[in-house]
């Protein structure tokens, strides 16, 4: 089940297999006479076992070692790649401004030109006319090459004039062509014409290629040409072959040398794989003791660099804290004085007014009672204004009513109506009476009660009041506010 075992599990089961097979060879251990055999196997295969952990430590080692170049690599290749792409960056954008400059000094150039050949043409202050001539003979003119400005396509105007023919167009009329043209036509006749040796004066850095070409040359020429030497026409002479030496003998080892030989040649071997090992061990650890410390001296680094801007900080918000603090003091302070000296002045006020808000006092409980008497009365007549208004509006309604009625009753229903109404009035009117003159005696206690709370009021405070009407509501002054006497009138 699952996926197949790889080398290490194949190793280890063999590993376990052959600890197996050496347990089952143990002699047991009941047996002392081979305890001395017993203890020999297990330190043998203890030594084994140990050889074996030396091992895989090793090999992890190595692994760990490989991963930790493998890193660095990665990482020389990185910034050696970052280092390569800025700076090819930077050298293209030097390039493109370069060229920008160049073909902005070159346009600049060919504009100034065309403006010297204009201003020499008109120099005379006249314009030169046209010659026809001219502009045949010169083939830079606009007549064999016009401005494309001017609305004109060379590459449509060179295929307007064109010859079409199909020798000059498909490959067998070429090779008709050719055919039918005779053999003197096909050799060329020009010569080259050879270069004419001028006396211009020639550069220094022309002179100096010159002389190296010529050097180079010579030392080319020397260099390839090799003298062979030159062998007798008659005589040879015969090398002898030399003679063999005899071929040394050694004794043969004596016994148990060989053995010995090997053993040491073997803890050479072990001896030397310890001294590498301890060596490479060493490497590794001093490499990750560089590391360690590495990482350690960024961190100390890190940390005193966010120390050190967390103590900027904490200066900065201290010092507008205490400016902050400070001002908000100084203004609880001016806050708390501008109080005391607002509390001292209402004192003074107070006590300097007590007379006049004694006087005052009184003056409002007398004007207190007046308006008391207008807003009774004008209650009152309001609630009878909207009584009346009330009666009238029901009137409206029974009388609509009553005329609805009316319209739809007989005689028989009239009659009856008309007798429950003589009815409904001589008896309701006696029962109207007496609820009135109820209403009247209860509103004479409440009055009575209210001017009896006022006058103790007033004479509590001082004032003294004129007599008091008491009017029955049945009265006819009804609704009519009761006027204050002349010393409330002037207070």
């Amino acid at each position: 089940r699952g996926l197949p075992a790889g080398l290490a599990e194949v190793e280890m089961i063999e590993r376990a297999r052959v600890k197996q097979a050496w347990e089952a060879s143990l002699p047991p251990l009941d047996d002392l006479s081979q305890l001395e055999k017993r203890r020999r196997m297990m330190e043998a295969m203890d030594t084994v076992e140990w050889a074996f952990r030396e091992q895989e430590i090793h090999k992890l080692q190595e692994a760990r070692l490989a991963v930790l170049r493998d890193l660095l690599s990665q990482r020389d290749r990185a910034q050696t790649h970052t280092t390569a792409q800025r700076l090819d960056h930077n050298m293209a954008r030097h390039r493109r401004d370069k060229d920008a400059k160049l073909s902005k000094i070159r346009w600049d150039y060919d504009r100034s030109l065309r403006k010297l050949t204009a201003n020499r043409r008109s120099v005379e202050g006249r314009s030169e006319r046209r010659d026809v001539v001219r502009d045949h003979t010169d083939h830079s003119s606009q007549t064999y090459a016009p401005l494309a400005r001017g609305g004109s396509v060379p590459e449509r105007s060179l295929t307007t004039g064109a010859v079409k023919s199909r020798f000059l167009d498909t490959y067998e009329g070429l090779l008709e062509l050719e055919a039918s043209l005779p053999a003197f036509v096909l050799e060329p006749k020009i010569k080259a014409p050879k270069p004419k040796a001028t006396k211009r004066f020639v550069r220094r850095s022309e002179r100096i290629h010159i002389v190296l070409m010529k050097e180079h040359q010579a030392l080319k020429e020397d260099k390839d040409h090799v003298e062979q030497q030159k062998s007798l026409r008659f005589l040879v002479k015969k090398e002898k072959a030399p003679m063999r030496p005899l071929t040394p003998r050694v004794d043969g080892p004596p016994e148990g040398e060989e053995e010995k030989e090997l053993a040491i040649i073997h803890l050479q071997k072990l001896l030397r794989g310890k001294s590498i090992q301890c060596q490479e061990d060493e490497e590794l650890l001093q490499a990750q003791t560089d590391l360690i410390l590495s990482q350690k001296h960024q961190r100390d680094l890190n940390r005193h660099q966010a120390a050190e801007e967390q103590a900027h900080r904490d200066g900065l918000v201290g010092a507008e804290l205490a400016d902050l603090l400070d001002t908000l003091s100084k203004e609880l302070i001016r806050l708390q004085e501008e109080r005391r000296i607002h509390a001292v002045v209402l004192l003074a006020m107070r006590e300097r007014r007590g007379p006049a808000i004694h006087v005052v006092t009184v003056h409002q409980a007398s004007v207190a009672l007046y308006l008391e008497d207008i807003v009774l009365a004008s209650v009152e007549q309001t609630a009878e204004l909207q009584a009346r208004e009330e009666v009238r509006r029901i009137a409206r309604e029974v009388n609509h009513i009553a005329y609805a009625m009316e319209e739809s009753l007989n005689e028989l229903q009239s009659e009856e109506i008309v007798s429950e109404l003589v009815y409904s009035f001589l008896i309701p009117e006696v029962q109207k009476i007496m609820v009135r003159q109820k209403v009247r005696d209860r509103q004479r206690r409440h009055l009575q009660a209210a001017q009896r709370i006022i006058h103790g009021s007033v004479d509590s405070s001082g004032v003294s009041l004129g007599p008091a009407r008491v009017q029955s509501p049945g009265s006819g002054s009804e609704g009519t506010p009761a006027r204050p006497t002349e010393d409330e009138s002037h207070s």
